[in-house]
């Protein structure tokens, strides 16, 4: 199909599908879909399986931005040919911090590998000790006061979560190579006594258990905010605003991508997790950003403010067509703060900021005092990517950082 003809079917096709009480809105080629309102949550949906069926293409995840569906002319300029190119910058990152920051390094990373302070393998898990582990105290007790001076409700969670409960996500449907299931042997005297055999005639323990597990009903956590979901299962809000939090372990299995602390199988998340109104969560979030961004740069460190994709959108048109929306929103649903690591401008997102919308509301079955799906949002702290971000800055030696960074790290 040419794109003038592709050109012709969208605005027809975008006409119908934005008709309103018997009225068909008039739209040219650079109508702003989006930012007029055009293209809500759920007209997107359609759109993009539109844009799909008729060019029979699947549009790849490095297109599903703004700057590629502003308009009927950029859609198909982006996928059918057509002469308008797409618009640069949208994305582009919504602040800078850090102007006057010394230029980071990797060294102080590498150099507390070398001495035995971190010891990262290849399977994504770190162990820490020294001044390793007393920068990670040092963070951790920095998150906790700020959860605290949130009046958040503190709770401690387990890190096995019933199955079940994250069915009722996206989250296989999307990243079902993260996922790690846990287990046991099946528990009968048979299936133990035959076991113990085959260990004794000296099969490795991994094949005398093949056919002897029981199906998995527990996984290992990936975010800590589920256990808040599911606490919150069924209920229905007192009103206002309810504020949680959680510091846990958190496991993502992401095979070839691990990298000392940046990048880990298992990690510490803080998270402060918010249950209501929309409006109400985004005010919190925005002044936990404003403020990580201060102390971010207080420390001297250097970064942006970008937005991003929540990772529990699934896979197919549905989950991409609600990324698209979520980078259109003039509201961004997740924000990013990202640290610069090198010289080279490489970064690491050591915290997020993010909105849910009613997903998790509708999902769990939380309910506004009114009936209607609660809204959810989180801030998460990753605790060994801002260690690893602090050592980019300020070397592996100690006598070098701030004092109140060995003072709030310090055994009591």
């Amino acid at each position: 199909m040419g794109a003038r003809d592709f050109e012709d079917k969208l605005l027809r096709y975008v006409g119908e599908l934005c008709r309103s009480d018997g009225e068909t809105p008039t739209i040219g080629l650079d109508t702003p879909l989006f930012e007029s309102g055009l293209i809500d949550s759920l007209r997107v949906v359609e759109l993009m399986a539109f844009v799909e069926h008729e060019l029979g293409i699947r549009i790849p995840d490095d297109k599903l931005s703004m700057e590629f569906f502003r308009s009927a002319a950029t859609i198909a300029g982006a996928f059918a040919g057509g002469s308008t190119a797409p618009q640069a910058g949208i994305d582009a990152p919504l602040l800078h911090f850090g102007a006057g920051a010394r230029t980071p390094s990797r060294d102080g990373v590498s150099r507390m590998v070398a001495n035995g302070d971190i010891a990262a393998g290849d399977n994504g898990c770190v162990a820490l000790q020294g001044a390793a582990l007393t920068l990670h105290r040092y963070f951790t007790r920095l998150f906790e006061r700020v959860a605290w001076r949130e009046s958040a409700a503190p709770r401690r969670y387990p890190t096995l979560l019933p199955l079940a409960d994250l069915q009722r996500t996206d989250y296989f449907k999307s990243f079902p190579q993260h996922a790690s299931f846990c287990t046991c042997l099946r528990h009968d005297t048979t299936t133990l006594q035959h076991f113990v055999a085959d260990v004794k005639h000296g099969h490795a323990v991994s094949s005398a258990a093949q056919g002897r597990l029981e199906e998995p009903s527990m996984v290992l956590t990936s975010a800590v905010c589920y256990h808040c979901y599911r606490e919150y299962a069924g209920r229905t809000l007192d009103g206002g605003l309810t504020v949680l939090t959680a510091q846990g372990q958190c496991f993502r299995n992401e095979r070839g991508a691990f990298r000392a602390l940046d990048r880990c199988y298992e990690f510490t998340m803080r998270e402060v997790v918010f249950l209501g109104e929309p409006a109400a969560i985004d005010a919190r979030r925005m002044r936990l950003l404003e403020q990580t961004v201060a102390f971010a740069d207080s420390i001297g460190m250097a970064g942006t403010v970008e937005r991003a994709t929540d990772f529990f959108f699934r896979d197919d048109v549905d989950g991409r067509a609600r990324t698209l929306h979520q980078r259109a929103n003039s509201l961004a649903l997740k924000y990013e703060l990202r640290v610069r690591m090198d010289d080279a401008g490489a970064s690491l997102a050591v915290a997020s900021f993010n909105l849910h919308d009613d997903y998790f509301g509708r999902s769990f079955g939380i309910r506004l005092p009114d009936g209607a799906p609660a809204s959810t949002g989180c801030v998460g702290f990753g605790i060994e990517r801002w260690v690893s971000a602090f050592l980019a800055y300020h070397g592996a030696d100690p006598s070098r950082w701030p004092a109140d960074v060995l003072a709030g790290g310090a055994l009591p």
